[in-house]
C-alpha cells in the first residue's frame, strides 16, 4: 500500500514540476520576444507539457491499480493455501 501512495506522489511530483516548467516557459519566451505568434506556441507547449502529465498521472493510478490487485490476489491465495492446509490436517 506503501508503494503505491509512493508512486503516484512520485507521478504527480512530476507532472506538477512539467506545469511550472512550462508556465515559466510561456513567461519567458513572451517576455523575450513579445510576438503573439511565440505566446501562442508557448501556449501550444504548456498543452503538451499538461497532456503529458496527464498521461503520468494516468500512469501511476493504473500502476497503483495493478499493485492493489496483485496483492488482492496474493492476500487470497493465501487464504485458500492456509484453508486447504487446515482441512490435510483436520
Amino acid at each position: 500500500m506503501r508503494e503505491n501512495f509512493s508512486v503516484s506522489v512520485l507521478f504527480a511530483a512530476l507532472s506538477g514540476l512539467f506545469c511550472i516548467a512550462a508556465a515559466l516557459l510561456v513567461t519567458v519566451l513572451y517576455e523575450k520576444h513579445g510576438s503573439f505568434i511565440m505566446l501562442l506556441l508557448a501556449s501550444g507547449l504548456t498543452m503538451v507539457f499538461f497532456a503529458f502529465s496527464t498521461v503520468l498521472a494516468n500512469r501511476a493510478a493504473r500502476i497503483a491499480a495493478r499493485r492493489k490487485e496483485q496483492q488482492n490476489k496474493e492476500k487470497e491465495n493465501r487464504k485458500k493455501r492456509l484453508m486447504e492446509a487446515f482441512q490435510k490436517f483436520s
